[in-house]
């Protein structure tokens, strides 16, 4: 077998440099019911993000159909599958935000009981939640068919599709574990069962922008990189 050359050792080397940037904010953490502070997960920290593998696990013995593994080509709850990119939290009394480094994509969870009387269909929807027994648990509906899809394989979904999210924290607090059903009526004749689990990293604050390098290499009919079509000087 060849030996790598040079530059390909360090194009590794980078490449899981890379993984580890992140990016980070933090507030302290609190409810709209101001629940016993041992019922709030510690989530959020300006030291620490999440680090998550690249795809779902497989739920519990026992608890229903795991996930699809079939071979479509390549969202809530696809997001938590982003890979490589750290993840944070920022936790206020209103609001719960998750924060991916890649381009500052923020999703809000709003820390009440009931969803908008008329949802307009959007990425990452409407996401309602609330604290219970240590655990975040968020409850998501509105969400938009466009360039969305539940995994890695491009699953597709329809607007009917409901999903709710059991964020709960290891013992020792290192690691994070997401357990995920999806519902939708018109896609899947039962819901789906998935686990994603994040590992705790230190990182420094960096931001990371990729709009600078937006293009469609693999044909998945992503959204063009903006183009002026006359110089500015």
């Amino acid at each position: 077998m060849k030996s790598p050359s040079r530059l390909e050792c360090r194009y590794v080397a980078s490449a899981l440099a890379f993984a580890a940037f992140c990016l980070g904010m933090a507030v302290a953490p609190v409810s709209a019911q101001t629940p016993a502070k041992n019922d709030i997960p510690n989530l959020a920290s300006k030291s620490f993000a999440w680090l998550s593998g690249a795809d779902w696990f497989d739920p519990p013995p026992g608890a229903g159909r795991g996930p699809i593994r079939r071979c479509y080509p390549g969202g809530v709850p696809g997001q938590l599958l982003y890979p490589a990119e750290p993840m944070y939290f920022i936790q206020t009394l209103k609001e719960v935000w998750m924060i991916w480094q890649r381009d500052h994509m923020v999703r809000r969870v709003y820390l009440t009981d009931k969803h908008s009387d008329h949802v307009k269909p959007s990425w990452f929807g409407e996401s309602i939640g609330r604290y219970e027994n240590g655990e975040l648990v968020v409850d998501t509906v509105g969400l938009s068919t466009r360039n969305s899809y539940i995994d890695n394989l491009r699953t597709p979904h329809t607007e009917k599709e409901h999903v709710v999210e059991r964020f709960k924290l290891s013992s020792d607090g290192n690691s994070l574990e997401a357990y995920v059903i999806v519902e939708d009526p018109d896609t899947f004749n039962e819901p789906l069962h998935m686990i994603q689990r994040w590992r705790k990293v230190k990182n420094e604050l960096l931001e990371t922008v990729c709009a600078e390098n937006n293009e469609d290499h693999f044909k998945q009919n992503l959204f063009p990189l903006p183009e002026a079509t006359t110089p500015d000087f």
